[in-house]
């Protein structure tokens, strides 16, 4: 069946509704606008927002401040120019060997360009290789001392290891490069900095801390320590302002924090990792509530006018529909709102694809309609207004081609369907009951346990 109304030719008739055949609607008043903002206060409550003064202690925010000692740079640098440089690296193979015959026999055969592989392989064992490593990736201490003693394409063996004997051959050598300062000075500032932004975001939060414990106020422990407060807000559970803009300075946890407390209540310092700390006071909880309409107007305005237009314009739509479904023809009913009908024969679901940029809209009533059904559908550039006129079946030929290689999946889909049919006039006609303590007694449930969990049909001593 599927295969059939694919195929079926739908003819239509529409015409195109335009916009502007509907006037624009006069500015509303403030009375309709406070009625408009009634109707939809669902959508146009503000969420529950709160405003409050911040401390906070940024590591972050600190360094750049920080003025360095070139002293302290010259020894840091000292300490760590040797993580800082880039060590020699070599290409090594080695070959492990049982007695020095082999090593002085697999040198040999090395120097001969012979393949690692094929060398280690003809004395049972596996070659190891080492690709552009430095002396600390080679697991035996006295393999690695010879390796790097050689030149690059020098063999040596047989050498003996801690591990064993092996001969080896060095591919390439890659020189080492040692930092230098200059080179080094850029990370070098910016780690010191980064510590000792966190050490004075410490040792100012300790101020902060010791003064709250005394009693002091977030405000009044702030200014003991040195450090200004923030006003911040009002916001809401998403640090969202007013405007729907994030705060840079509200983080996840200073919003959560904020939420956790009452109006008037001053935080405890919290830790939030990364050399920063905060402590905060709710200085006003806003309860969820409508904007005001001072506020609001521009936007209020131009949503009403919006929906009142498109109301009128569906009403206009619905009183064209009215006028055809009554027998009015169609091309008269276009011709009253200066619109030309267009006539669309032979349209086919299987081919929906062709006529995409009339929309999903229009295709869903012209697919899913009856023939002399009217509907209305969204158009790129107003409402179509269309009537189904005829449904017609689809060439023969082709319908039976494509019943043909699909048949496979009809069959099955046959088949469920009357499977289904079977069930469900089955189900009716025997009027199937169901005896929960049989059923219990078979499957050999106790009784006396359902009865203490109160299942349902238990007895109950």
């Amino acid at each position: 069946m599927s295969a059939i109304a694919g195929l079926e030719n739908r003819d239509v008739s529409y015409f195109i509704l335009n916009p502007h055949v509907v006037p624009v609607p006069a500015p509303p008043s403030d009375a309709q606008l406070l009625a408009f903002m009634k109707e939809h206060a669902a959508q146009l409550t503000r969420p529950e927002m709160r405003a409050i003064t911040l401390v906070r202690f940024s590591a972050a925010a600190i360094a750049p401040t920080v003025t360095l000692d070139p002293a302290a740079e010259q020894k840091e640098f000292a300490f760590r120019k040797d993580s800082l440089s880039s060590p020699e690296t070599r290409t090594v193979m080695q070959i492990p060997v049982k007695t020095a015959a082999q090593g002085a026999q697999a040198a040999a055969r090395l120097t001969q360009g012979e393949d690692p592989a094929a060398i280690a392989k003809s004395f049972g064992v596996e070659a190891i290789s080492y690709v552009d490593k430095p002396r600390t990736a080679i697991a035996d201490r006295k393999l690695a001392a010879a390796a790097f003693a050689l030149k690059a394409g020098q063999i040596s063996g047989p050498v003996q290891g801690d591990l064993g004997m092996a001969a080896l051959k060095v591919v390439k050598v890659t020189p080492g490069v040692a930092a230098t300062f200059e080179a080094a000075r850029a990370k070098i500032e910016a780690d010191l900095r980064q510590k000792a932004g966190r050490d004075r975001a410490f040792e100012l939060s300790q101020k902060f801390d010791d003064a709250r414990q005394a009693g002091s106020s977030v405000a009044d422990a702030a200014q003991k320590a040195g450090v200004t407060t923030l006003a911040i807000g009002p916001f809401t559970a998403n640090g969202l302002d007013a405007d729907g803009k994030p705060n840079p300075l509200l983080t996840d946890k200073i919003v959560k924090a904020a939420f956790a407390q009452n109006a008037g209540e001053d935080s405890d310092l919290q830790d939030a990792g990364q050399g920063e700390y905060f402590a905060l006071r709710v200085d006003r909880v806003l309860p969820p509530a409508l904007p005001a309409l001072a506020e609001a107007r521009p936007a209020l305005a131009k949503a009403y006018l919006t929906q009142t237009y498109l109301e009128a314009l569906k009403a206009r739509a619905d009183a064209l529909m009215a006028q055809i479904r009554k027998g009015v023809g169609i091309e008269q009913v276009a011709a009253s709102v200066g619109a030309k009908v267009v006539r669309q024969q032979g349209m086919q679901a299987i081919k929906a694809q062709q006529y995409q940029a009339m929309g999903r809209d229009f295709l869903q009533g012209v697919f899913g309609v009856k023939p002399g059904e009217v509907f209305a559908a969204g158009a790129p550039n107003g409402v179509y207004i269309a009537k189904l006129d005829a449904i017609r079946p689809g060439d023969v030929t082709t319908t039976a081609k494509v019943v043909e290689a699909i048949r496979g999946r009809l069959s099955q889909d046959y088949l469920s369907d009357l499977a289904s049919a079977a069930r469900s006039a089955s189900a009716q006609s025997v009027k199937v009951t169901t005896n929960l303590a049989l059923a219990r007694q078979t499957m050999g449930i106790d009784p006396d346990l359902l009865a203490k969990r109160g299942a349902k049909g238990a007895k109950k001593k």
